[in-house]
């Protein structure tokens, strides 16, 4: 099977001009540590292997963007939560409280309590202009409250 045949077979997602190889692709390149321009090059390099012209840069932000939302609004498998919390990064007046749940249960299992981010799923994103405890302790408060337990 050649290469063009397989990257355009399979499901094209409804909505989207690519199929779901391509995006797959796409989106492995970027957990592999590409960025979205070099996830780009690639695909111009493969080009003559695809259909058309491969995905741009911002294609593919986008699909990490609804992955990304999507895991946002996952449930979590049971396991022994803890939340942790950091305020990452400030744009003007905003600062943004990032919430981030770890499975205890997993770690200890594994015998290794260094985190990597494999282990950290994001439970929330909180923009506010005031970052201090009462805004904190809210922001957790619906983490932990968003948080649908499977």
């Amino acid at each position: 099977m050649s290469l063009k045949k397989s990257l355009d077979e399979g499901i094209r997602p409804h909505n989207h001009e690519f199929t779901s190889k391509v995006i797959s692709l796409g989106t492995e390149l970027f957990r592999k540590g590409f960025g979205y321009k070099q996830i780009e090059s690639v695909f111009e390099a493969l080009a003559p292997y695809l259909h058309k012209k491969g995905p741009s840069d911002s294609v593919i932000r986008q699909w990490m963007m609804q992955i990304g939302f999507f895991k946002l609004h996952e449930p979590l498998p049971q396991g022994g939560w803890m939340m942790l919390g950091d305020v990452t990064f400030d744009i003007g007046t905003i600062k943004c409280l990032i919430t981030l749940a770890v499975d205890i249960n997993m770690l200890h299992e594994r015998g290794d309590y260094t985190l990597s981010s494999k282990d950290l799923v994001i439970a929330g994103i909180h923009p506010t202009e005031c970052s201090n405890g009462e805004f904190a302790y809210q922001a957790f408060q619906e983490g932990v409250n968003s948080l649908e337990i499977t």
